[in-house]
């Protein structure tokens, strides 16, 4: 599958900013267009990771490396059969979401289950699923342009 491919070595943009007075973080693939998704992938993942932050709303450095790992972990995994794709992420509140595409909801859930399997306790994650064929959540709610001039 050479669209997903193309998307694993697309590049990742980083915008930080305030709503309602509390500090956001997104991450998330940019520049994209819609024409760009990976059509096999059009079941929107999104994995909620509730936490006790910082005095702004962030992850201690204790959480976030937890966050890393399980992150680094599960996208290596979705990558050796392409079956799903993080493409956004955003952290405010005591709450980071992952956005994710996938194939399949049990396939992708079968990759959750196989990282955590060496685990002593369980990453504290909830999962979400809808048909979004289009990726509208991500262009939606989670993609950011980058400004004119940046890669």
């Amino acid at each position: 599958m050479e669209q997903y491919q193309q998307m694993t070595e697309k590049q990742w943009i980083l915008a930080q900013g305030v709503v309602n007075e509390i500090p956001i973080l997104v991450r998330c693939i940019s520049p994209m267009d819609p024409v760009m998704i990976v059509p096999d992938l059009g079941l929107l993942i999104i994995i909620y990771w509730e936490y006790d932050g910082d005095a702004s709303g962030f992850p201690t450095a204790v959480e976030k490396s937890l966050m890393d790992t399980f992150e680094t972990r599960l996208n290596t995994s979705l990558r050796e059969d392409q079956s799903g794709l993080m493409v956004g992420v955003q952290t405010i509140n005591g709450r980071q979401t992952y956005v994710f595409y996938a194939r399949d909801i049990e396939l992708f859930q079968e990759h959750v289950i196989q990282i955590t399997d060496d685990l002593e306790k369980p990453y504290p994650i909830q999962i979400e699923f809808q048909e979004d064929p289009t990726w509208g959540f991500f262009f939606e709610h989670v993609y950011v342009e980058p400004n004119e001039g940046e890669q």
